[in-house]
């Protein structure tokens, strides 16, 4: 083989990792840009999706009648919470006692105060 054809083999060599690498850029950037649009179509579809979610519960919230609730007060007759414990775990109705148990102590503790608070005498400057 001569000089030239060794030259122009390595130059043809030497073009093709050019191009080689050329193609690979533009095949890099044209998945990139694929991947990109695919992307912003999921973000926009999770976006809606989570909006349609949200107006779903807010409706759901404003339908149940929660909010008034809320604004009037909870409030229950005797009877009400009775009906209430007699759902629960024998468990939960052990514990629940113990609690109601310790509230009355706290609040018996507390009455004696506020009874001579009641009968402490005014004095008249």
């Amino acid at each position: 083989m001569d000089d030239q054809k060794v030259t122009d083999s390595l130059k043809k060599i030497l073009m093709a990792g050019f191009g080689a690498v050329s193609s690979g850029v533009e095949k890099s950037q044209e998945i990139l840009d694929n991947l990109a649009e695919k992307g912003e179509s999921a973000y926009q579809q999770a976006v809606a999706a989570g909006k349609e979610t949200a107006d779903k519960l807010k409706k759901a919230y404003d339908e149940s009648g929660i909010k008034e609730l809320f604004d009037k007060g909870i409030s229950f007759r005797k009877e009400d919470l009775l009906t209430m414990a007699e759902t629960l775990p024998v468990e939960d109705i052990l514990w629940l006692q113990s609690q109601l148990t310790a509230l009355a102590v706290k609040k018996a503790a507390e009455q004696p105060a506020e009874e001579e608070k009641a009968e402490e005498p005014k004095t008249e400057l």
